[in-house]
């Protein structure tokens, strides 16, 4: 990563912001320095930490009901002097949910599911009652559909074969009630049970998504095509060649008919192994991931609880983490010592 930043500074053109390079390498090393942190604390340091997770976890559920029924919207000028895309009120007036301390519903309910990965793991005795009852808030509360697609795809992990007959469920139910209040991730399921095609549906899925999906396949697309990716802080060139690559007419998506009336723009990629494509290529993911690897290996043999937190993590950084969010890492390096611990014990 150093050695691509400082490429990026010595390379990139006079009139590009040199500063980017430095936020960039900042934004993957706030992910990365609580992880080593974390994943080498002693034991009563983790159980510090997993106390200040489970208060902050309750606190955000009810700050987020708190923003659902417009309760505080006099504390908007602070939330946004903080966090300047943040709202103190539901977004339901863009079809949208609560944000909690986030800049966008997607993240805070990302970050809310690991949160509550902590919560289920280490509190919770009845998990399918609280599994439902953390569907039922990122539906109703949150209503993104990207966090819905993350919390589904932890479900899927956890559950295994289970899942589909709850699945079968859901979607039943779902095409015979008409929700109005289920926001975007509710229309988007809508849409795609009524869609004619794959094609029509994978198109629905991006479009709904704002930049993040096709930000994510251009990426990879342009880390297999370029070894050493576009350099650190070079995103607003390289962004611009990999969705110009993905042979997608993306000047028709909702998104860059909003913010580049309908030109390609810069897009920062959703995923933190997506964005490591895009900056570094396949040859520097290559090197993370053995890297990774060996900081994970040794808690793949503490049980089936490890593993599925593993997997699940897997797929966040794979697909849909973002690069400066430290939360998914804090988790998984929290949760692996604690198994690690409680499995040395027995």
């Amino acid at each position: 990563m150093f050695i691509s930043a400082i490429s990026s500074l010595l390379l990139l053109p006079s009139n590009y912001s040199h500063i980017e390079v430095f936020r960039s390498l900042a934004a993957y090393l706030n992910a990365l320095l609580p992880f080593i942190l974390v994943i080498n604390l002693e034991s009563k340091e983790l159980q510090r930490l997993r106390k200040v997770i489970l208060w902050l976890f309750y606190f955000l559920v009810t700050l987020g009901f708190l923003q659902y029924f417009h309760l505080i919207n006099f504390l908007d000028p602070l939330f946004k002097f903080f966090i300047p895309r943040a709202s103190a009120e539901s977004l339901s007036f863009m079809n949208r949910g609560a944000t909690l301390l986030s800049s966008e519903p997607a993240r805070a309910g990302v970050e809310l599911i690991f949160m509550y990965v902590v919560v289920r793991y280490t509190s919770i005795r009845k998990t399918l009652i609280s599994d439902a009852l953390m569907l039922i808030y990122i539906l109703f509360i949150i209503q993104s559909a990207m966090a819905l697609g993350c919390y589904m795809v932890f479900l899927l992990i956890i559950y295994r074969l289970r899942l589909v007959l709850i699945l079968a469920v859901i979607l039943l139910l779902i095409t015979q009630i008409n929700l109005h209040s289920g926001g975007r991730a509710i229309d988007l399921v809508y849409k795609v049970i009524g869609s004619s095609s794959i094609y029509d549906s994978l198109y629905m899925v991006m479009n709904v998504s704002g930049a993040r999906v096709i930000s994510i396949y251009s990426s990879f697309i342009y880390g297999i095509h370029n070894i050493f990716g576009g350099g650190i802080g070079c995103w607003k060139i390289s962004s611009v060649d990999a969705l110009n690559m993905t042979g997608f007419d993306v000047g028709s998506m909702r998104y860059f008919q909003v913010h580049g009336a309908g030109s390609v723009v810069p897009v920062r990629s959703s995923g933190f192994f997506s964005n490591l494509m895009l900056d570094v290529g396949w040859l520097g993911v290559l090197m993370f991931s053995f890297y990774l690897y060996d900081k994970l290996k040794v808690y793949w043999k503490n049980g089936t609880e490890s593993r599925n937190l593993i997997l699940y993590f897997i797929f966040n950084v794979c697909v849909i983490g973002s690069v400066g969010d430290p939360t998914p890492w804090i988790v998984i390096a929290l949760m692996l010592r604690i198994f690690d611990y409680g499995r040395n014990k027995v």
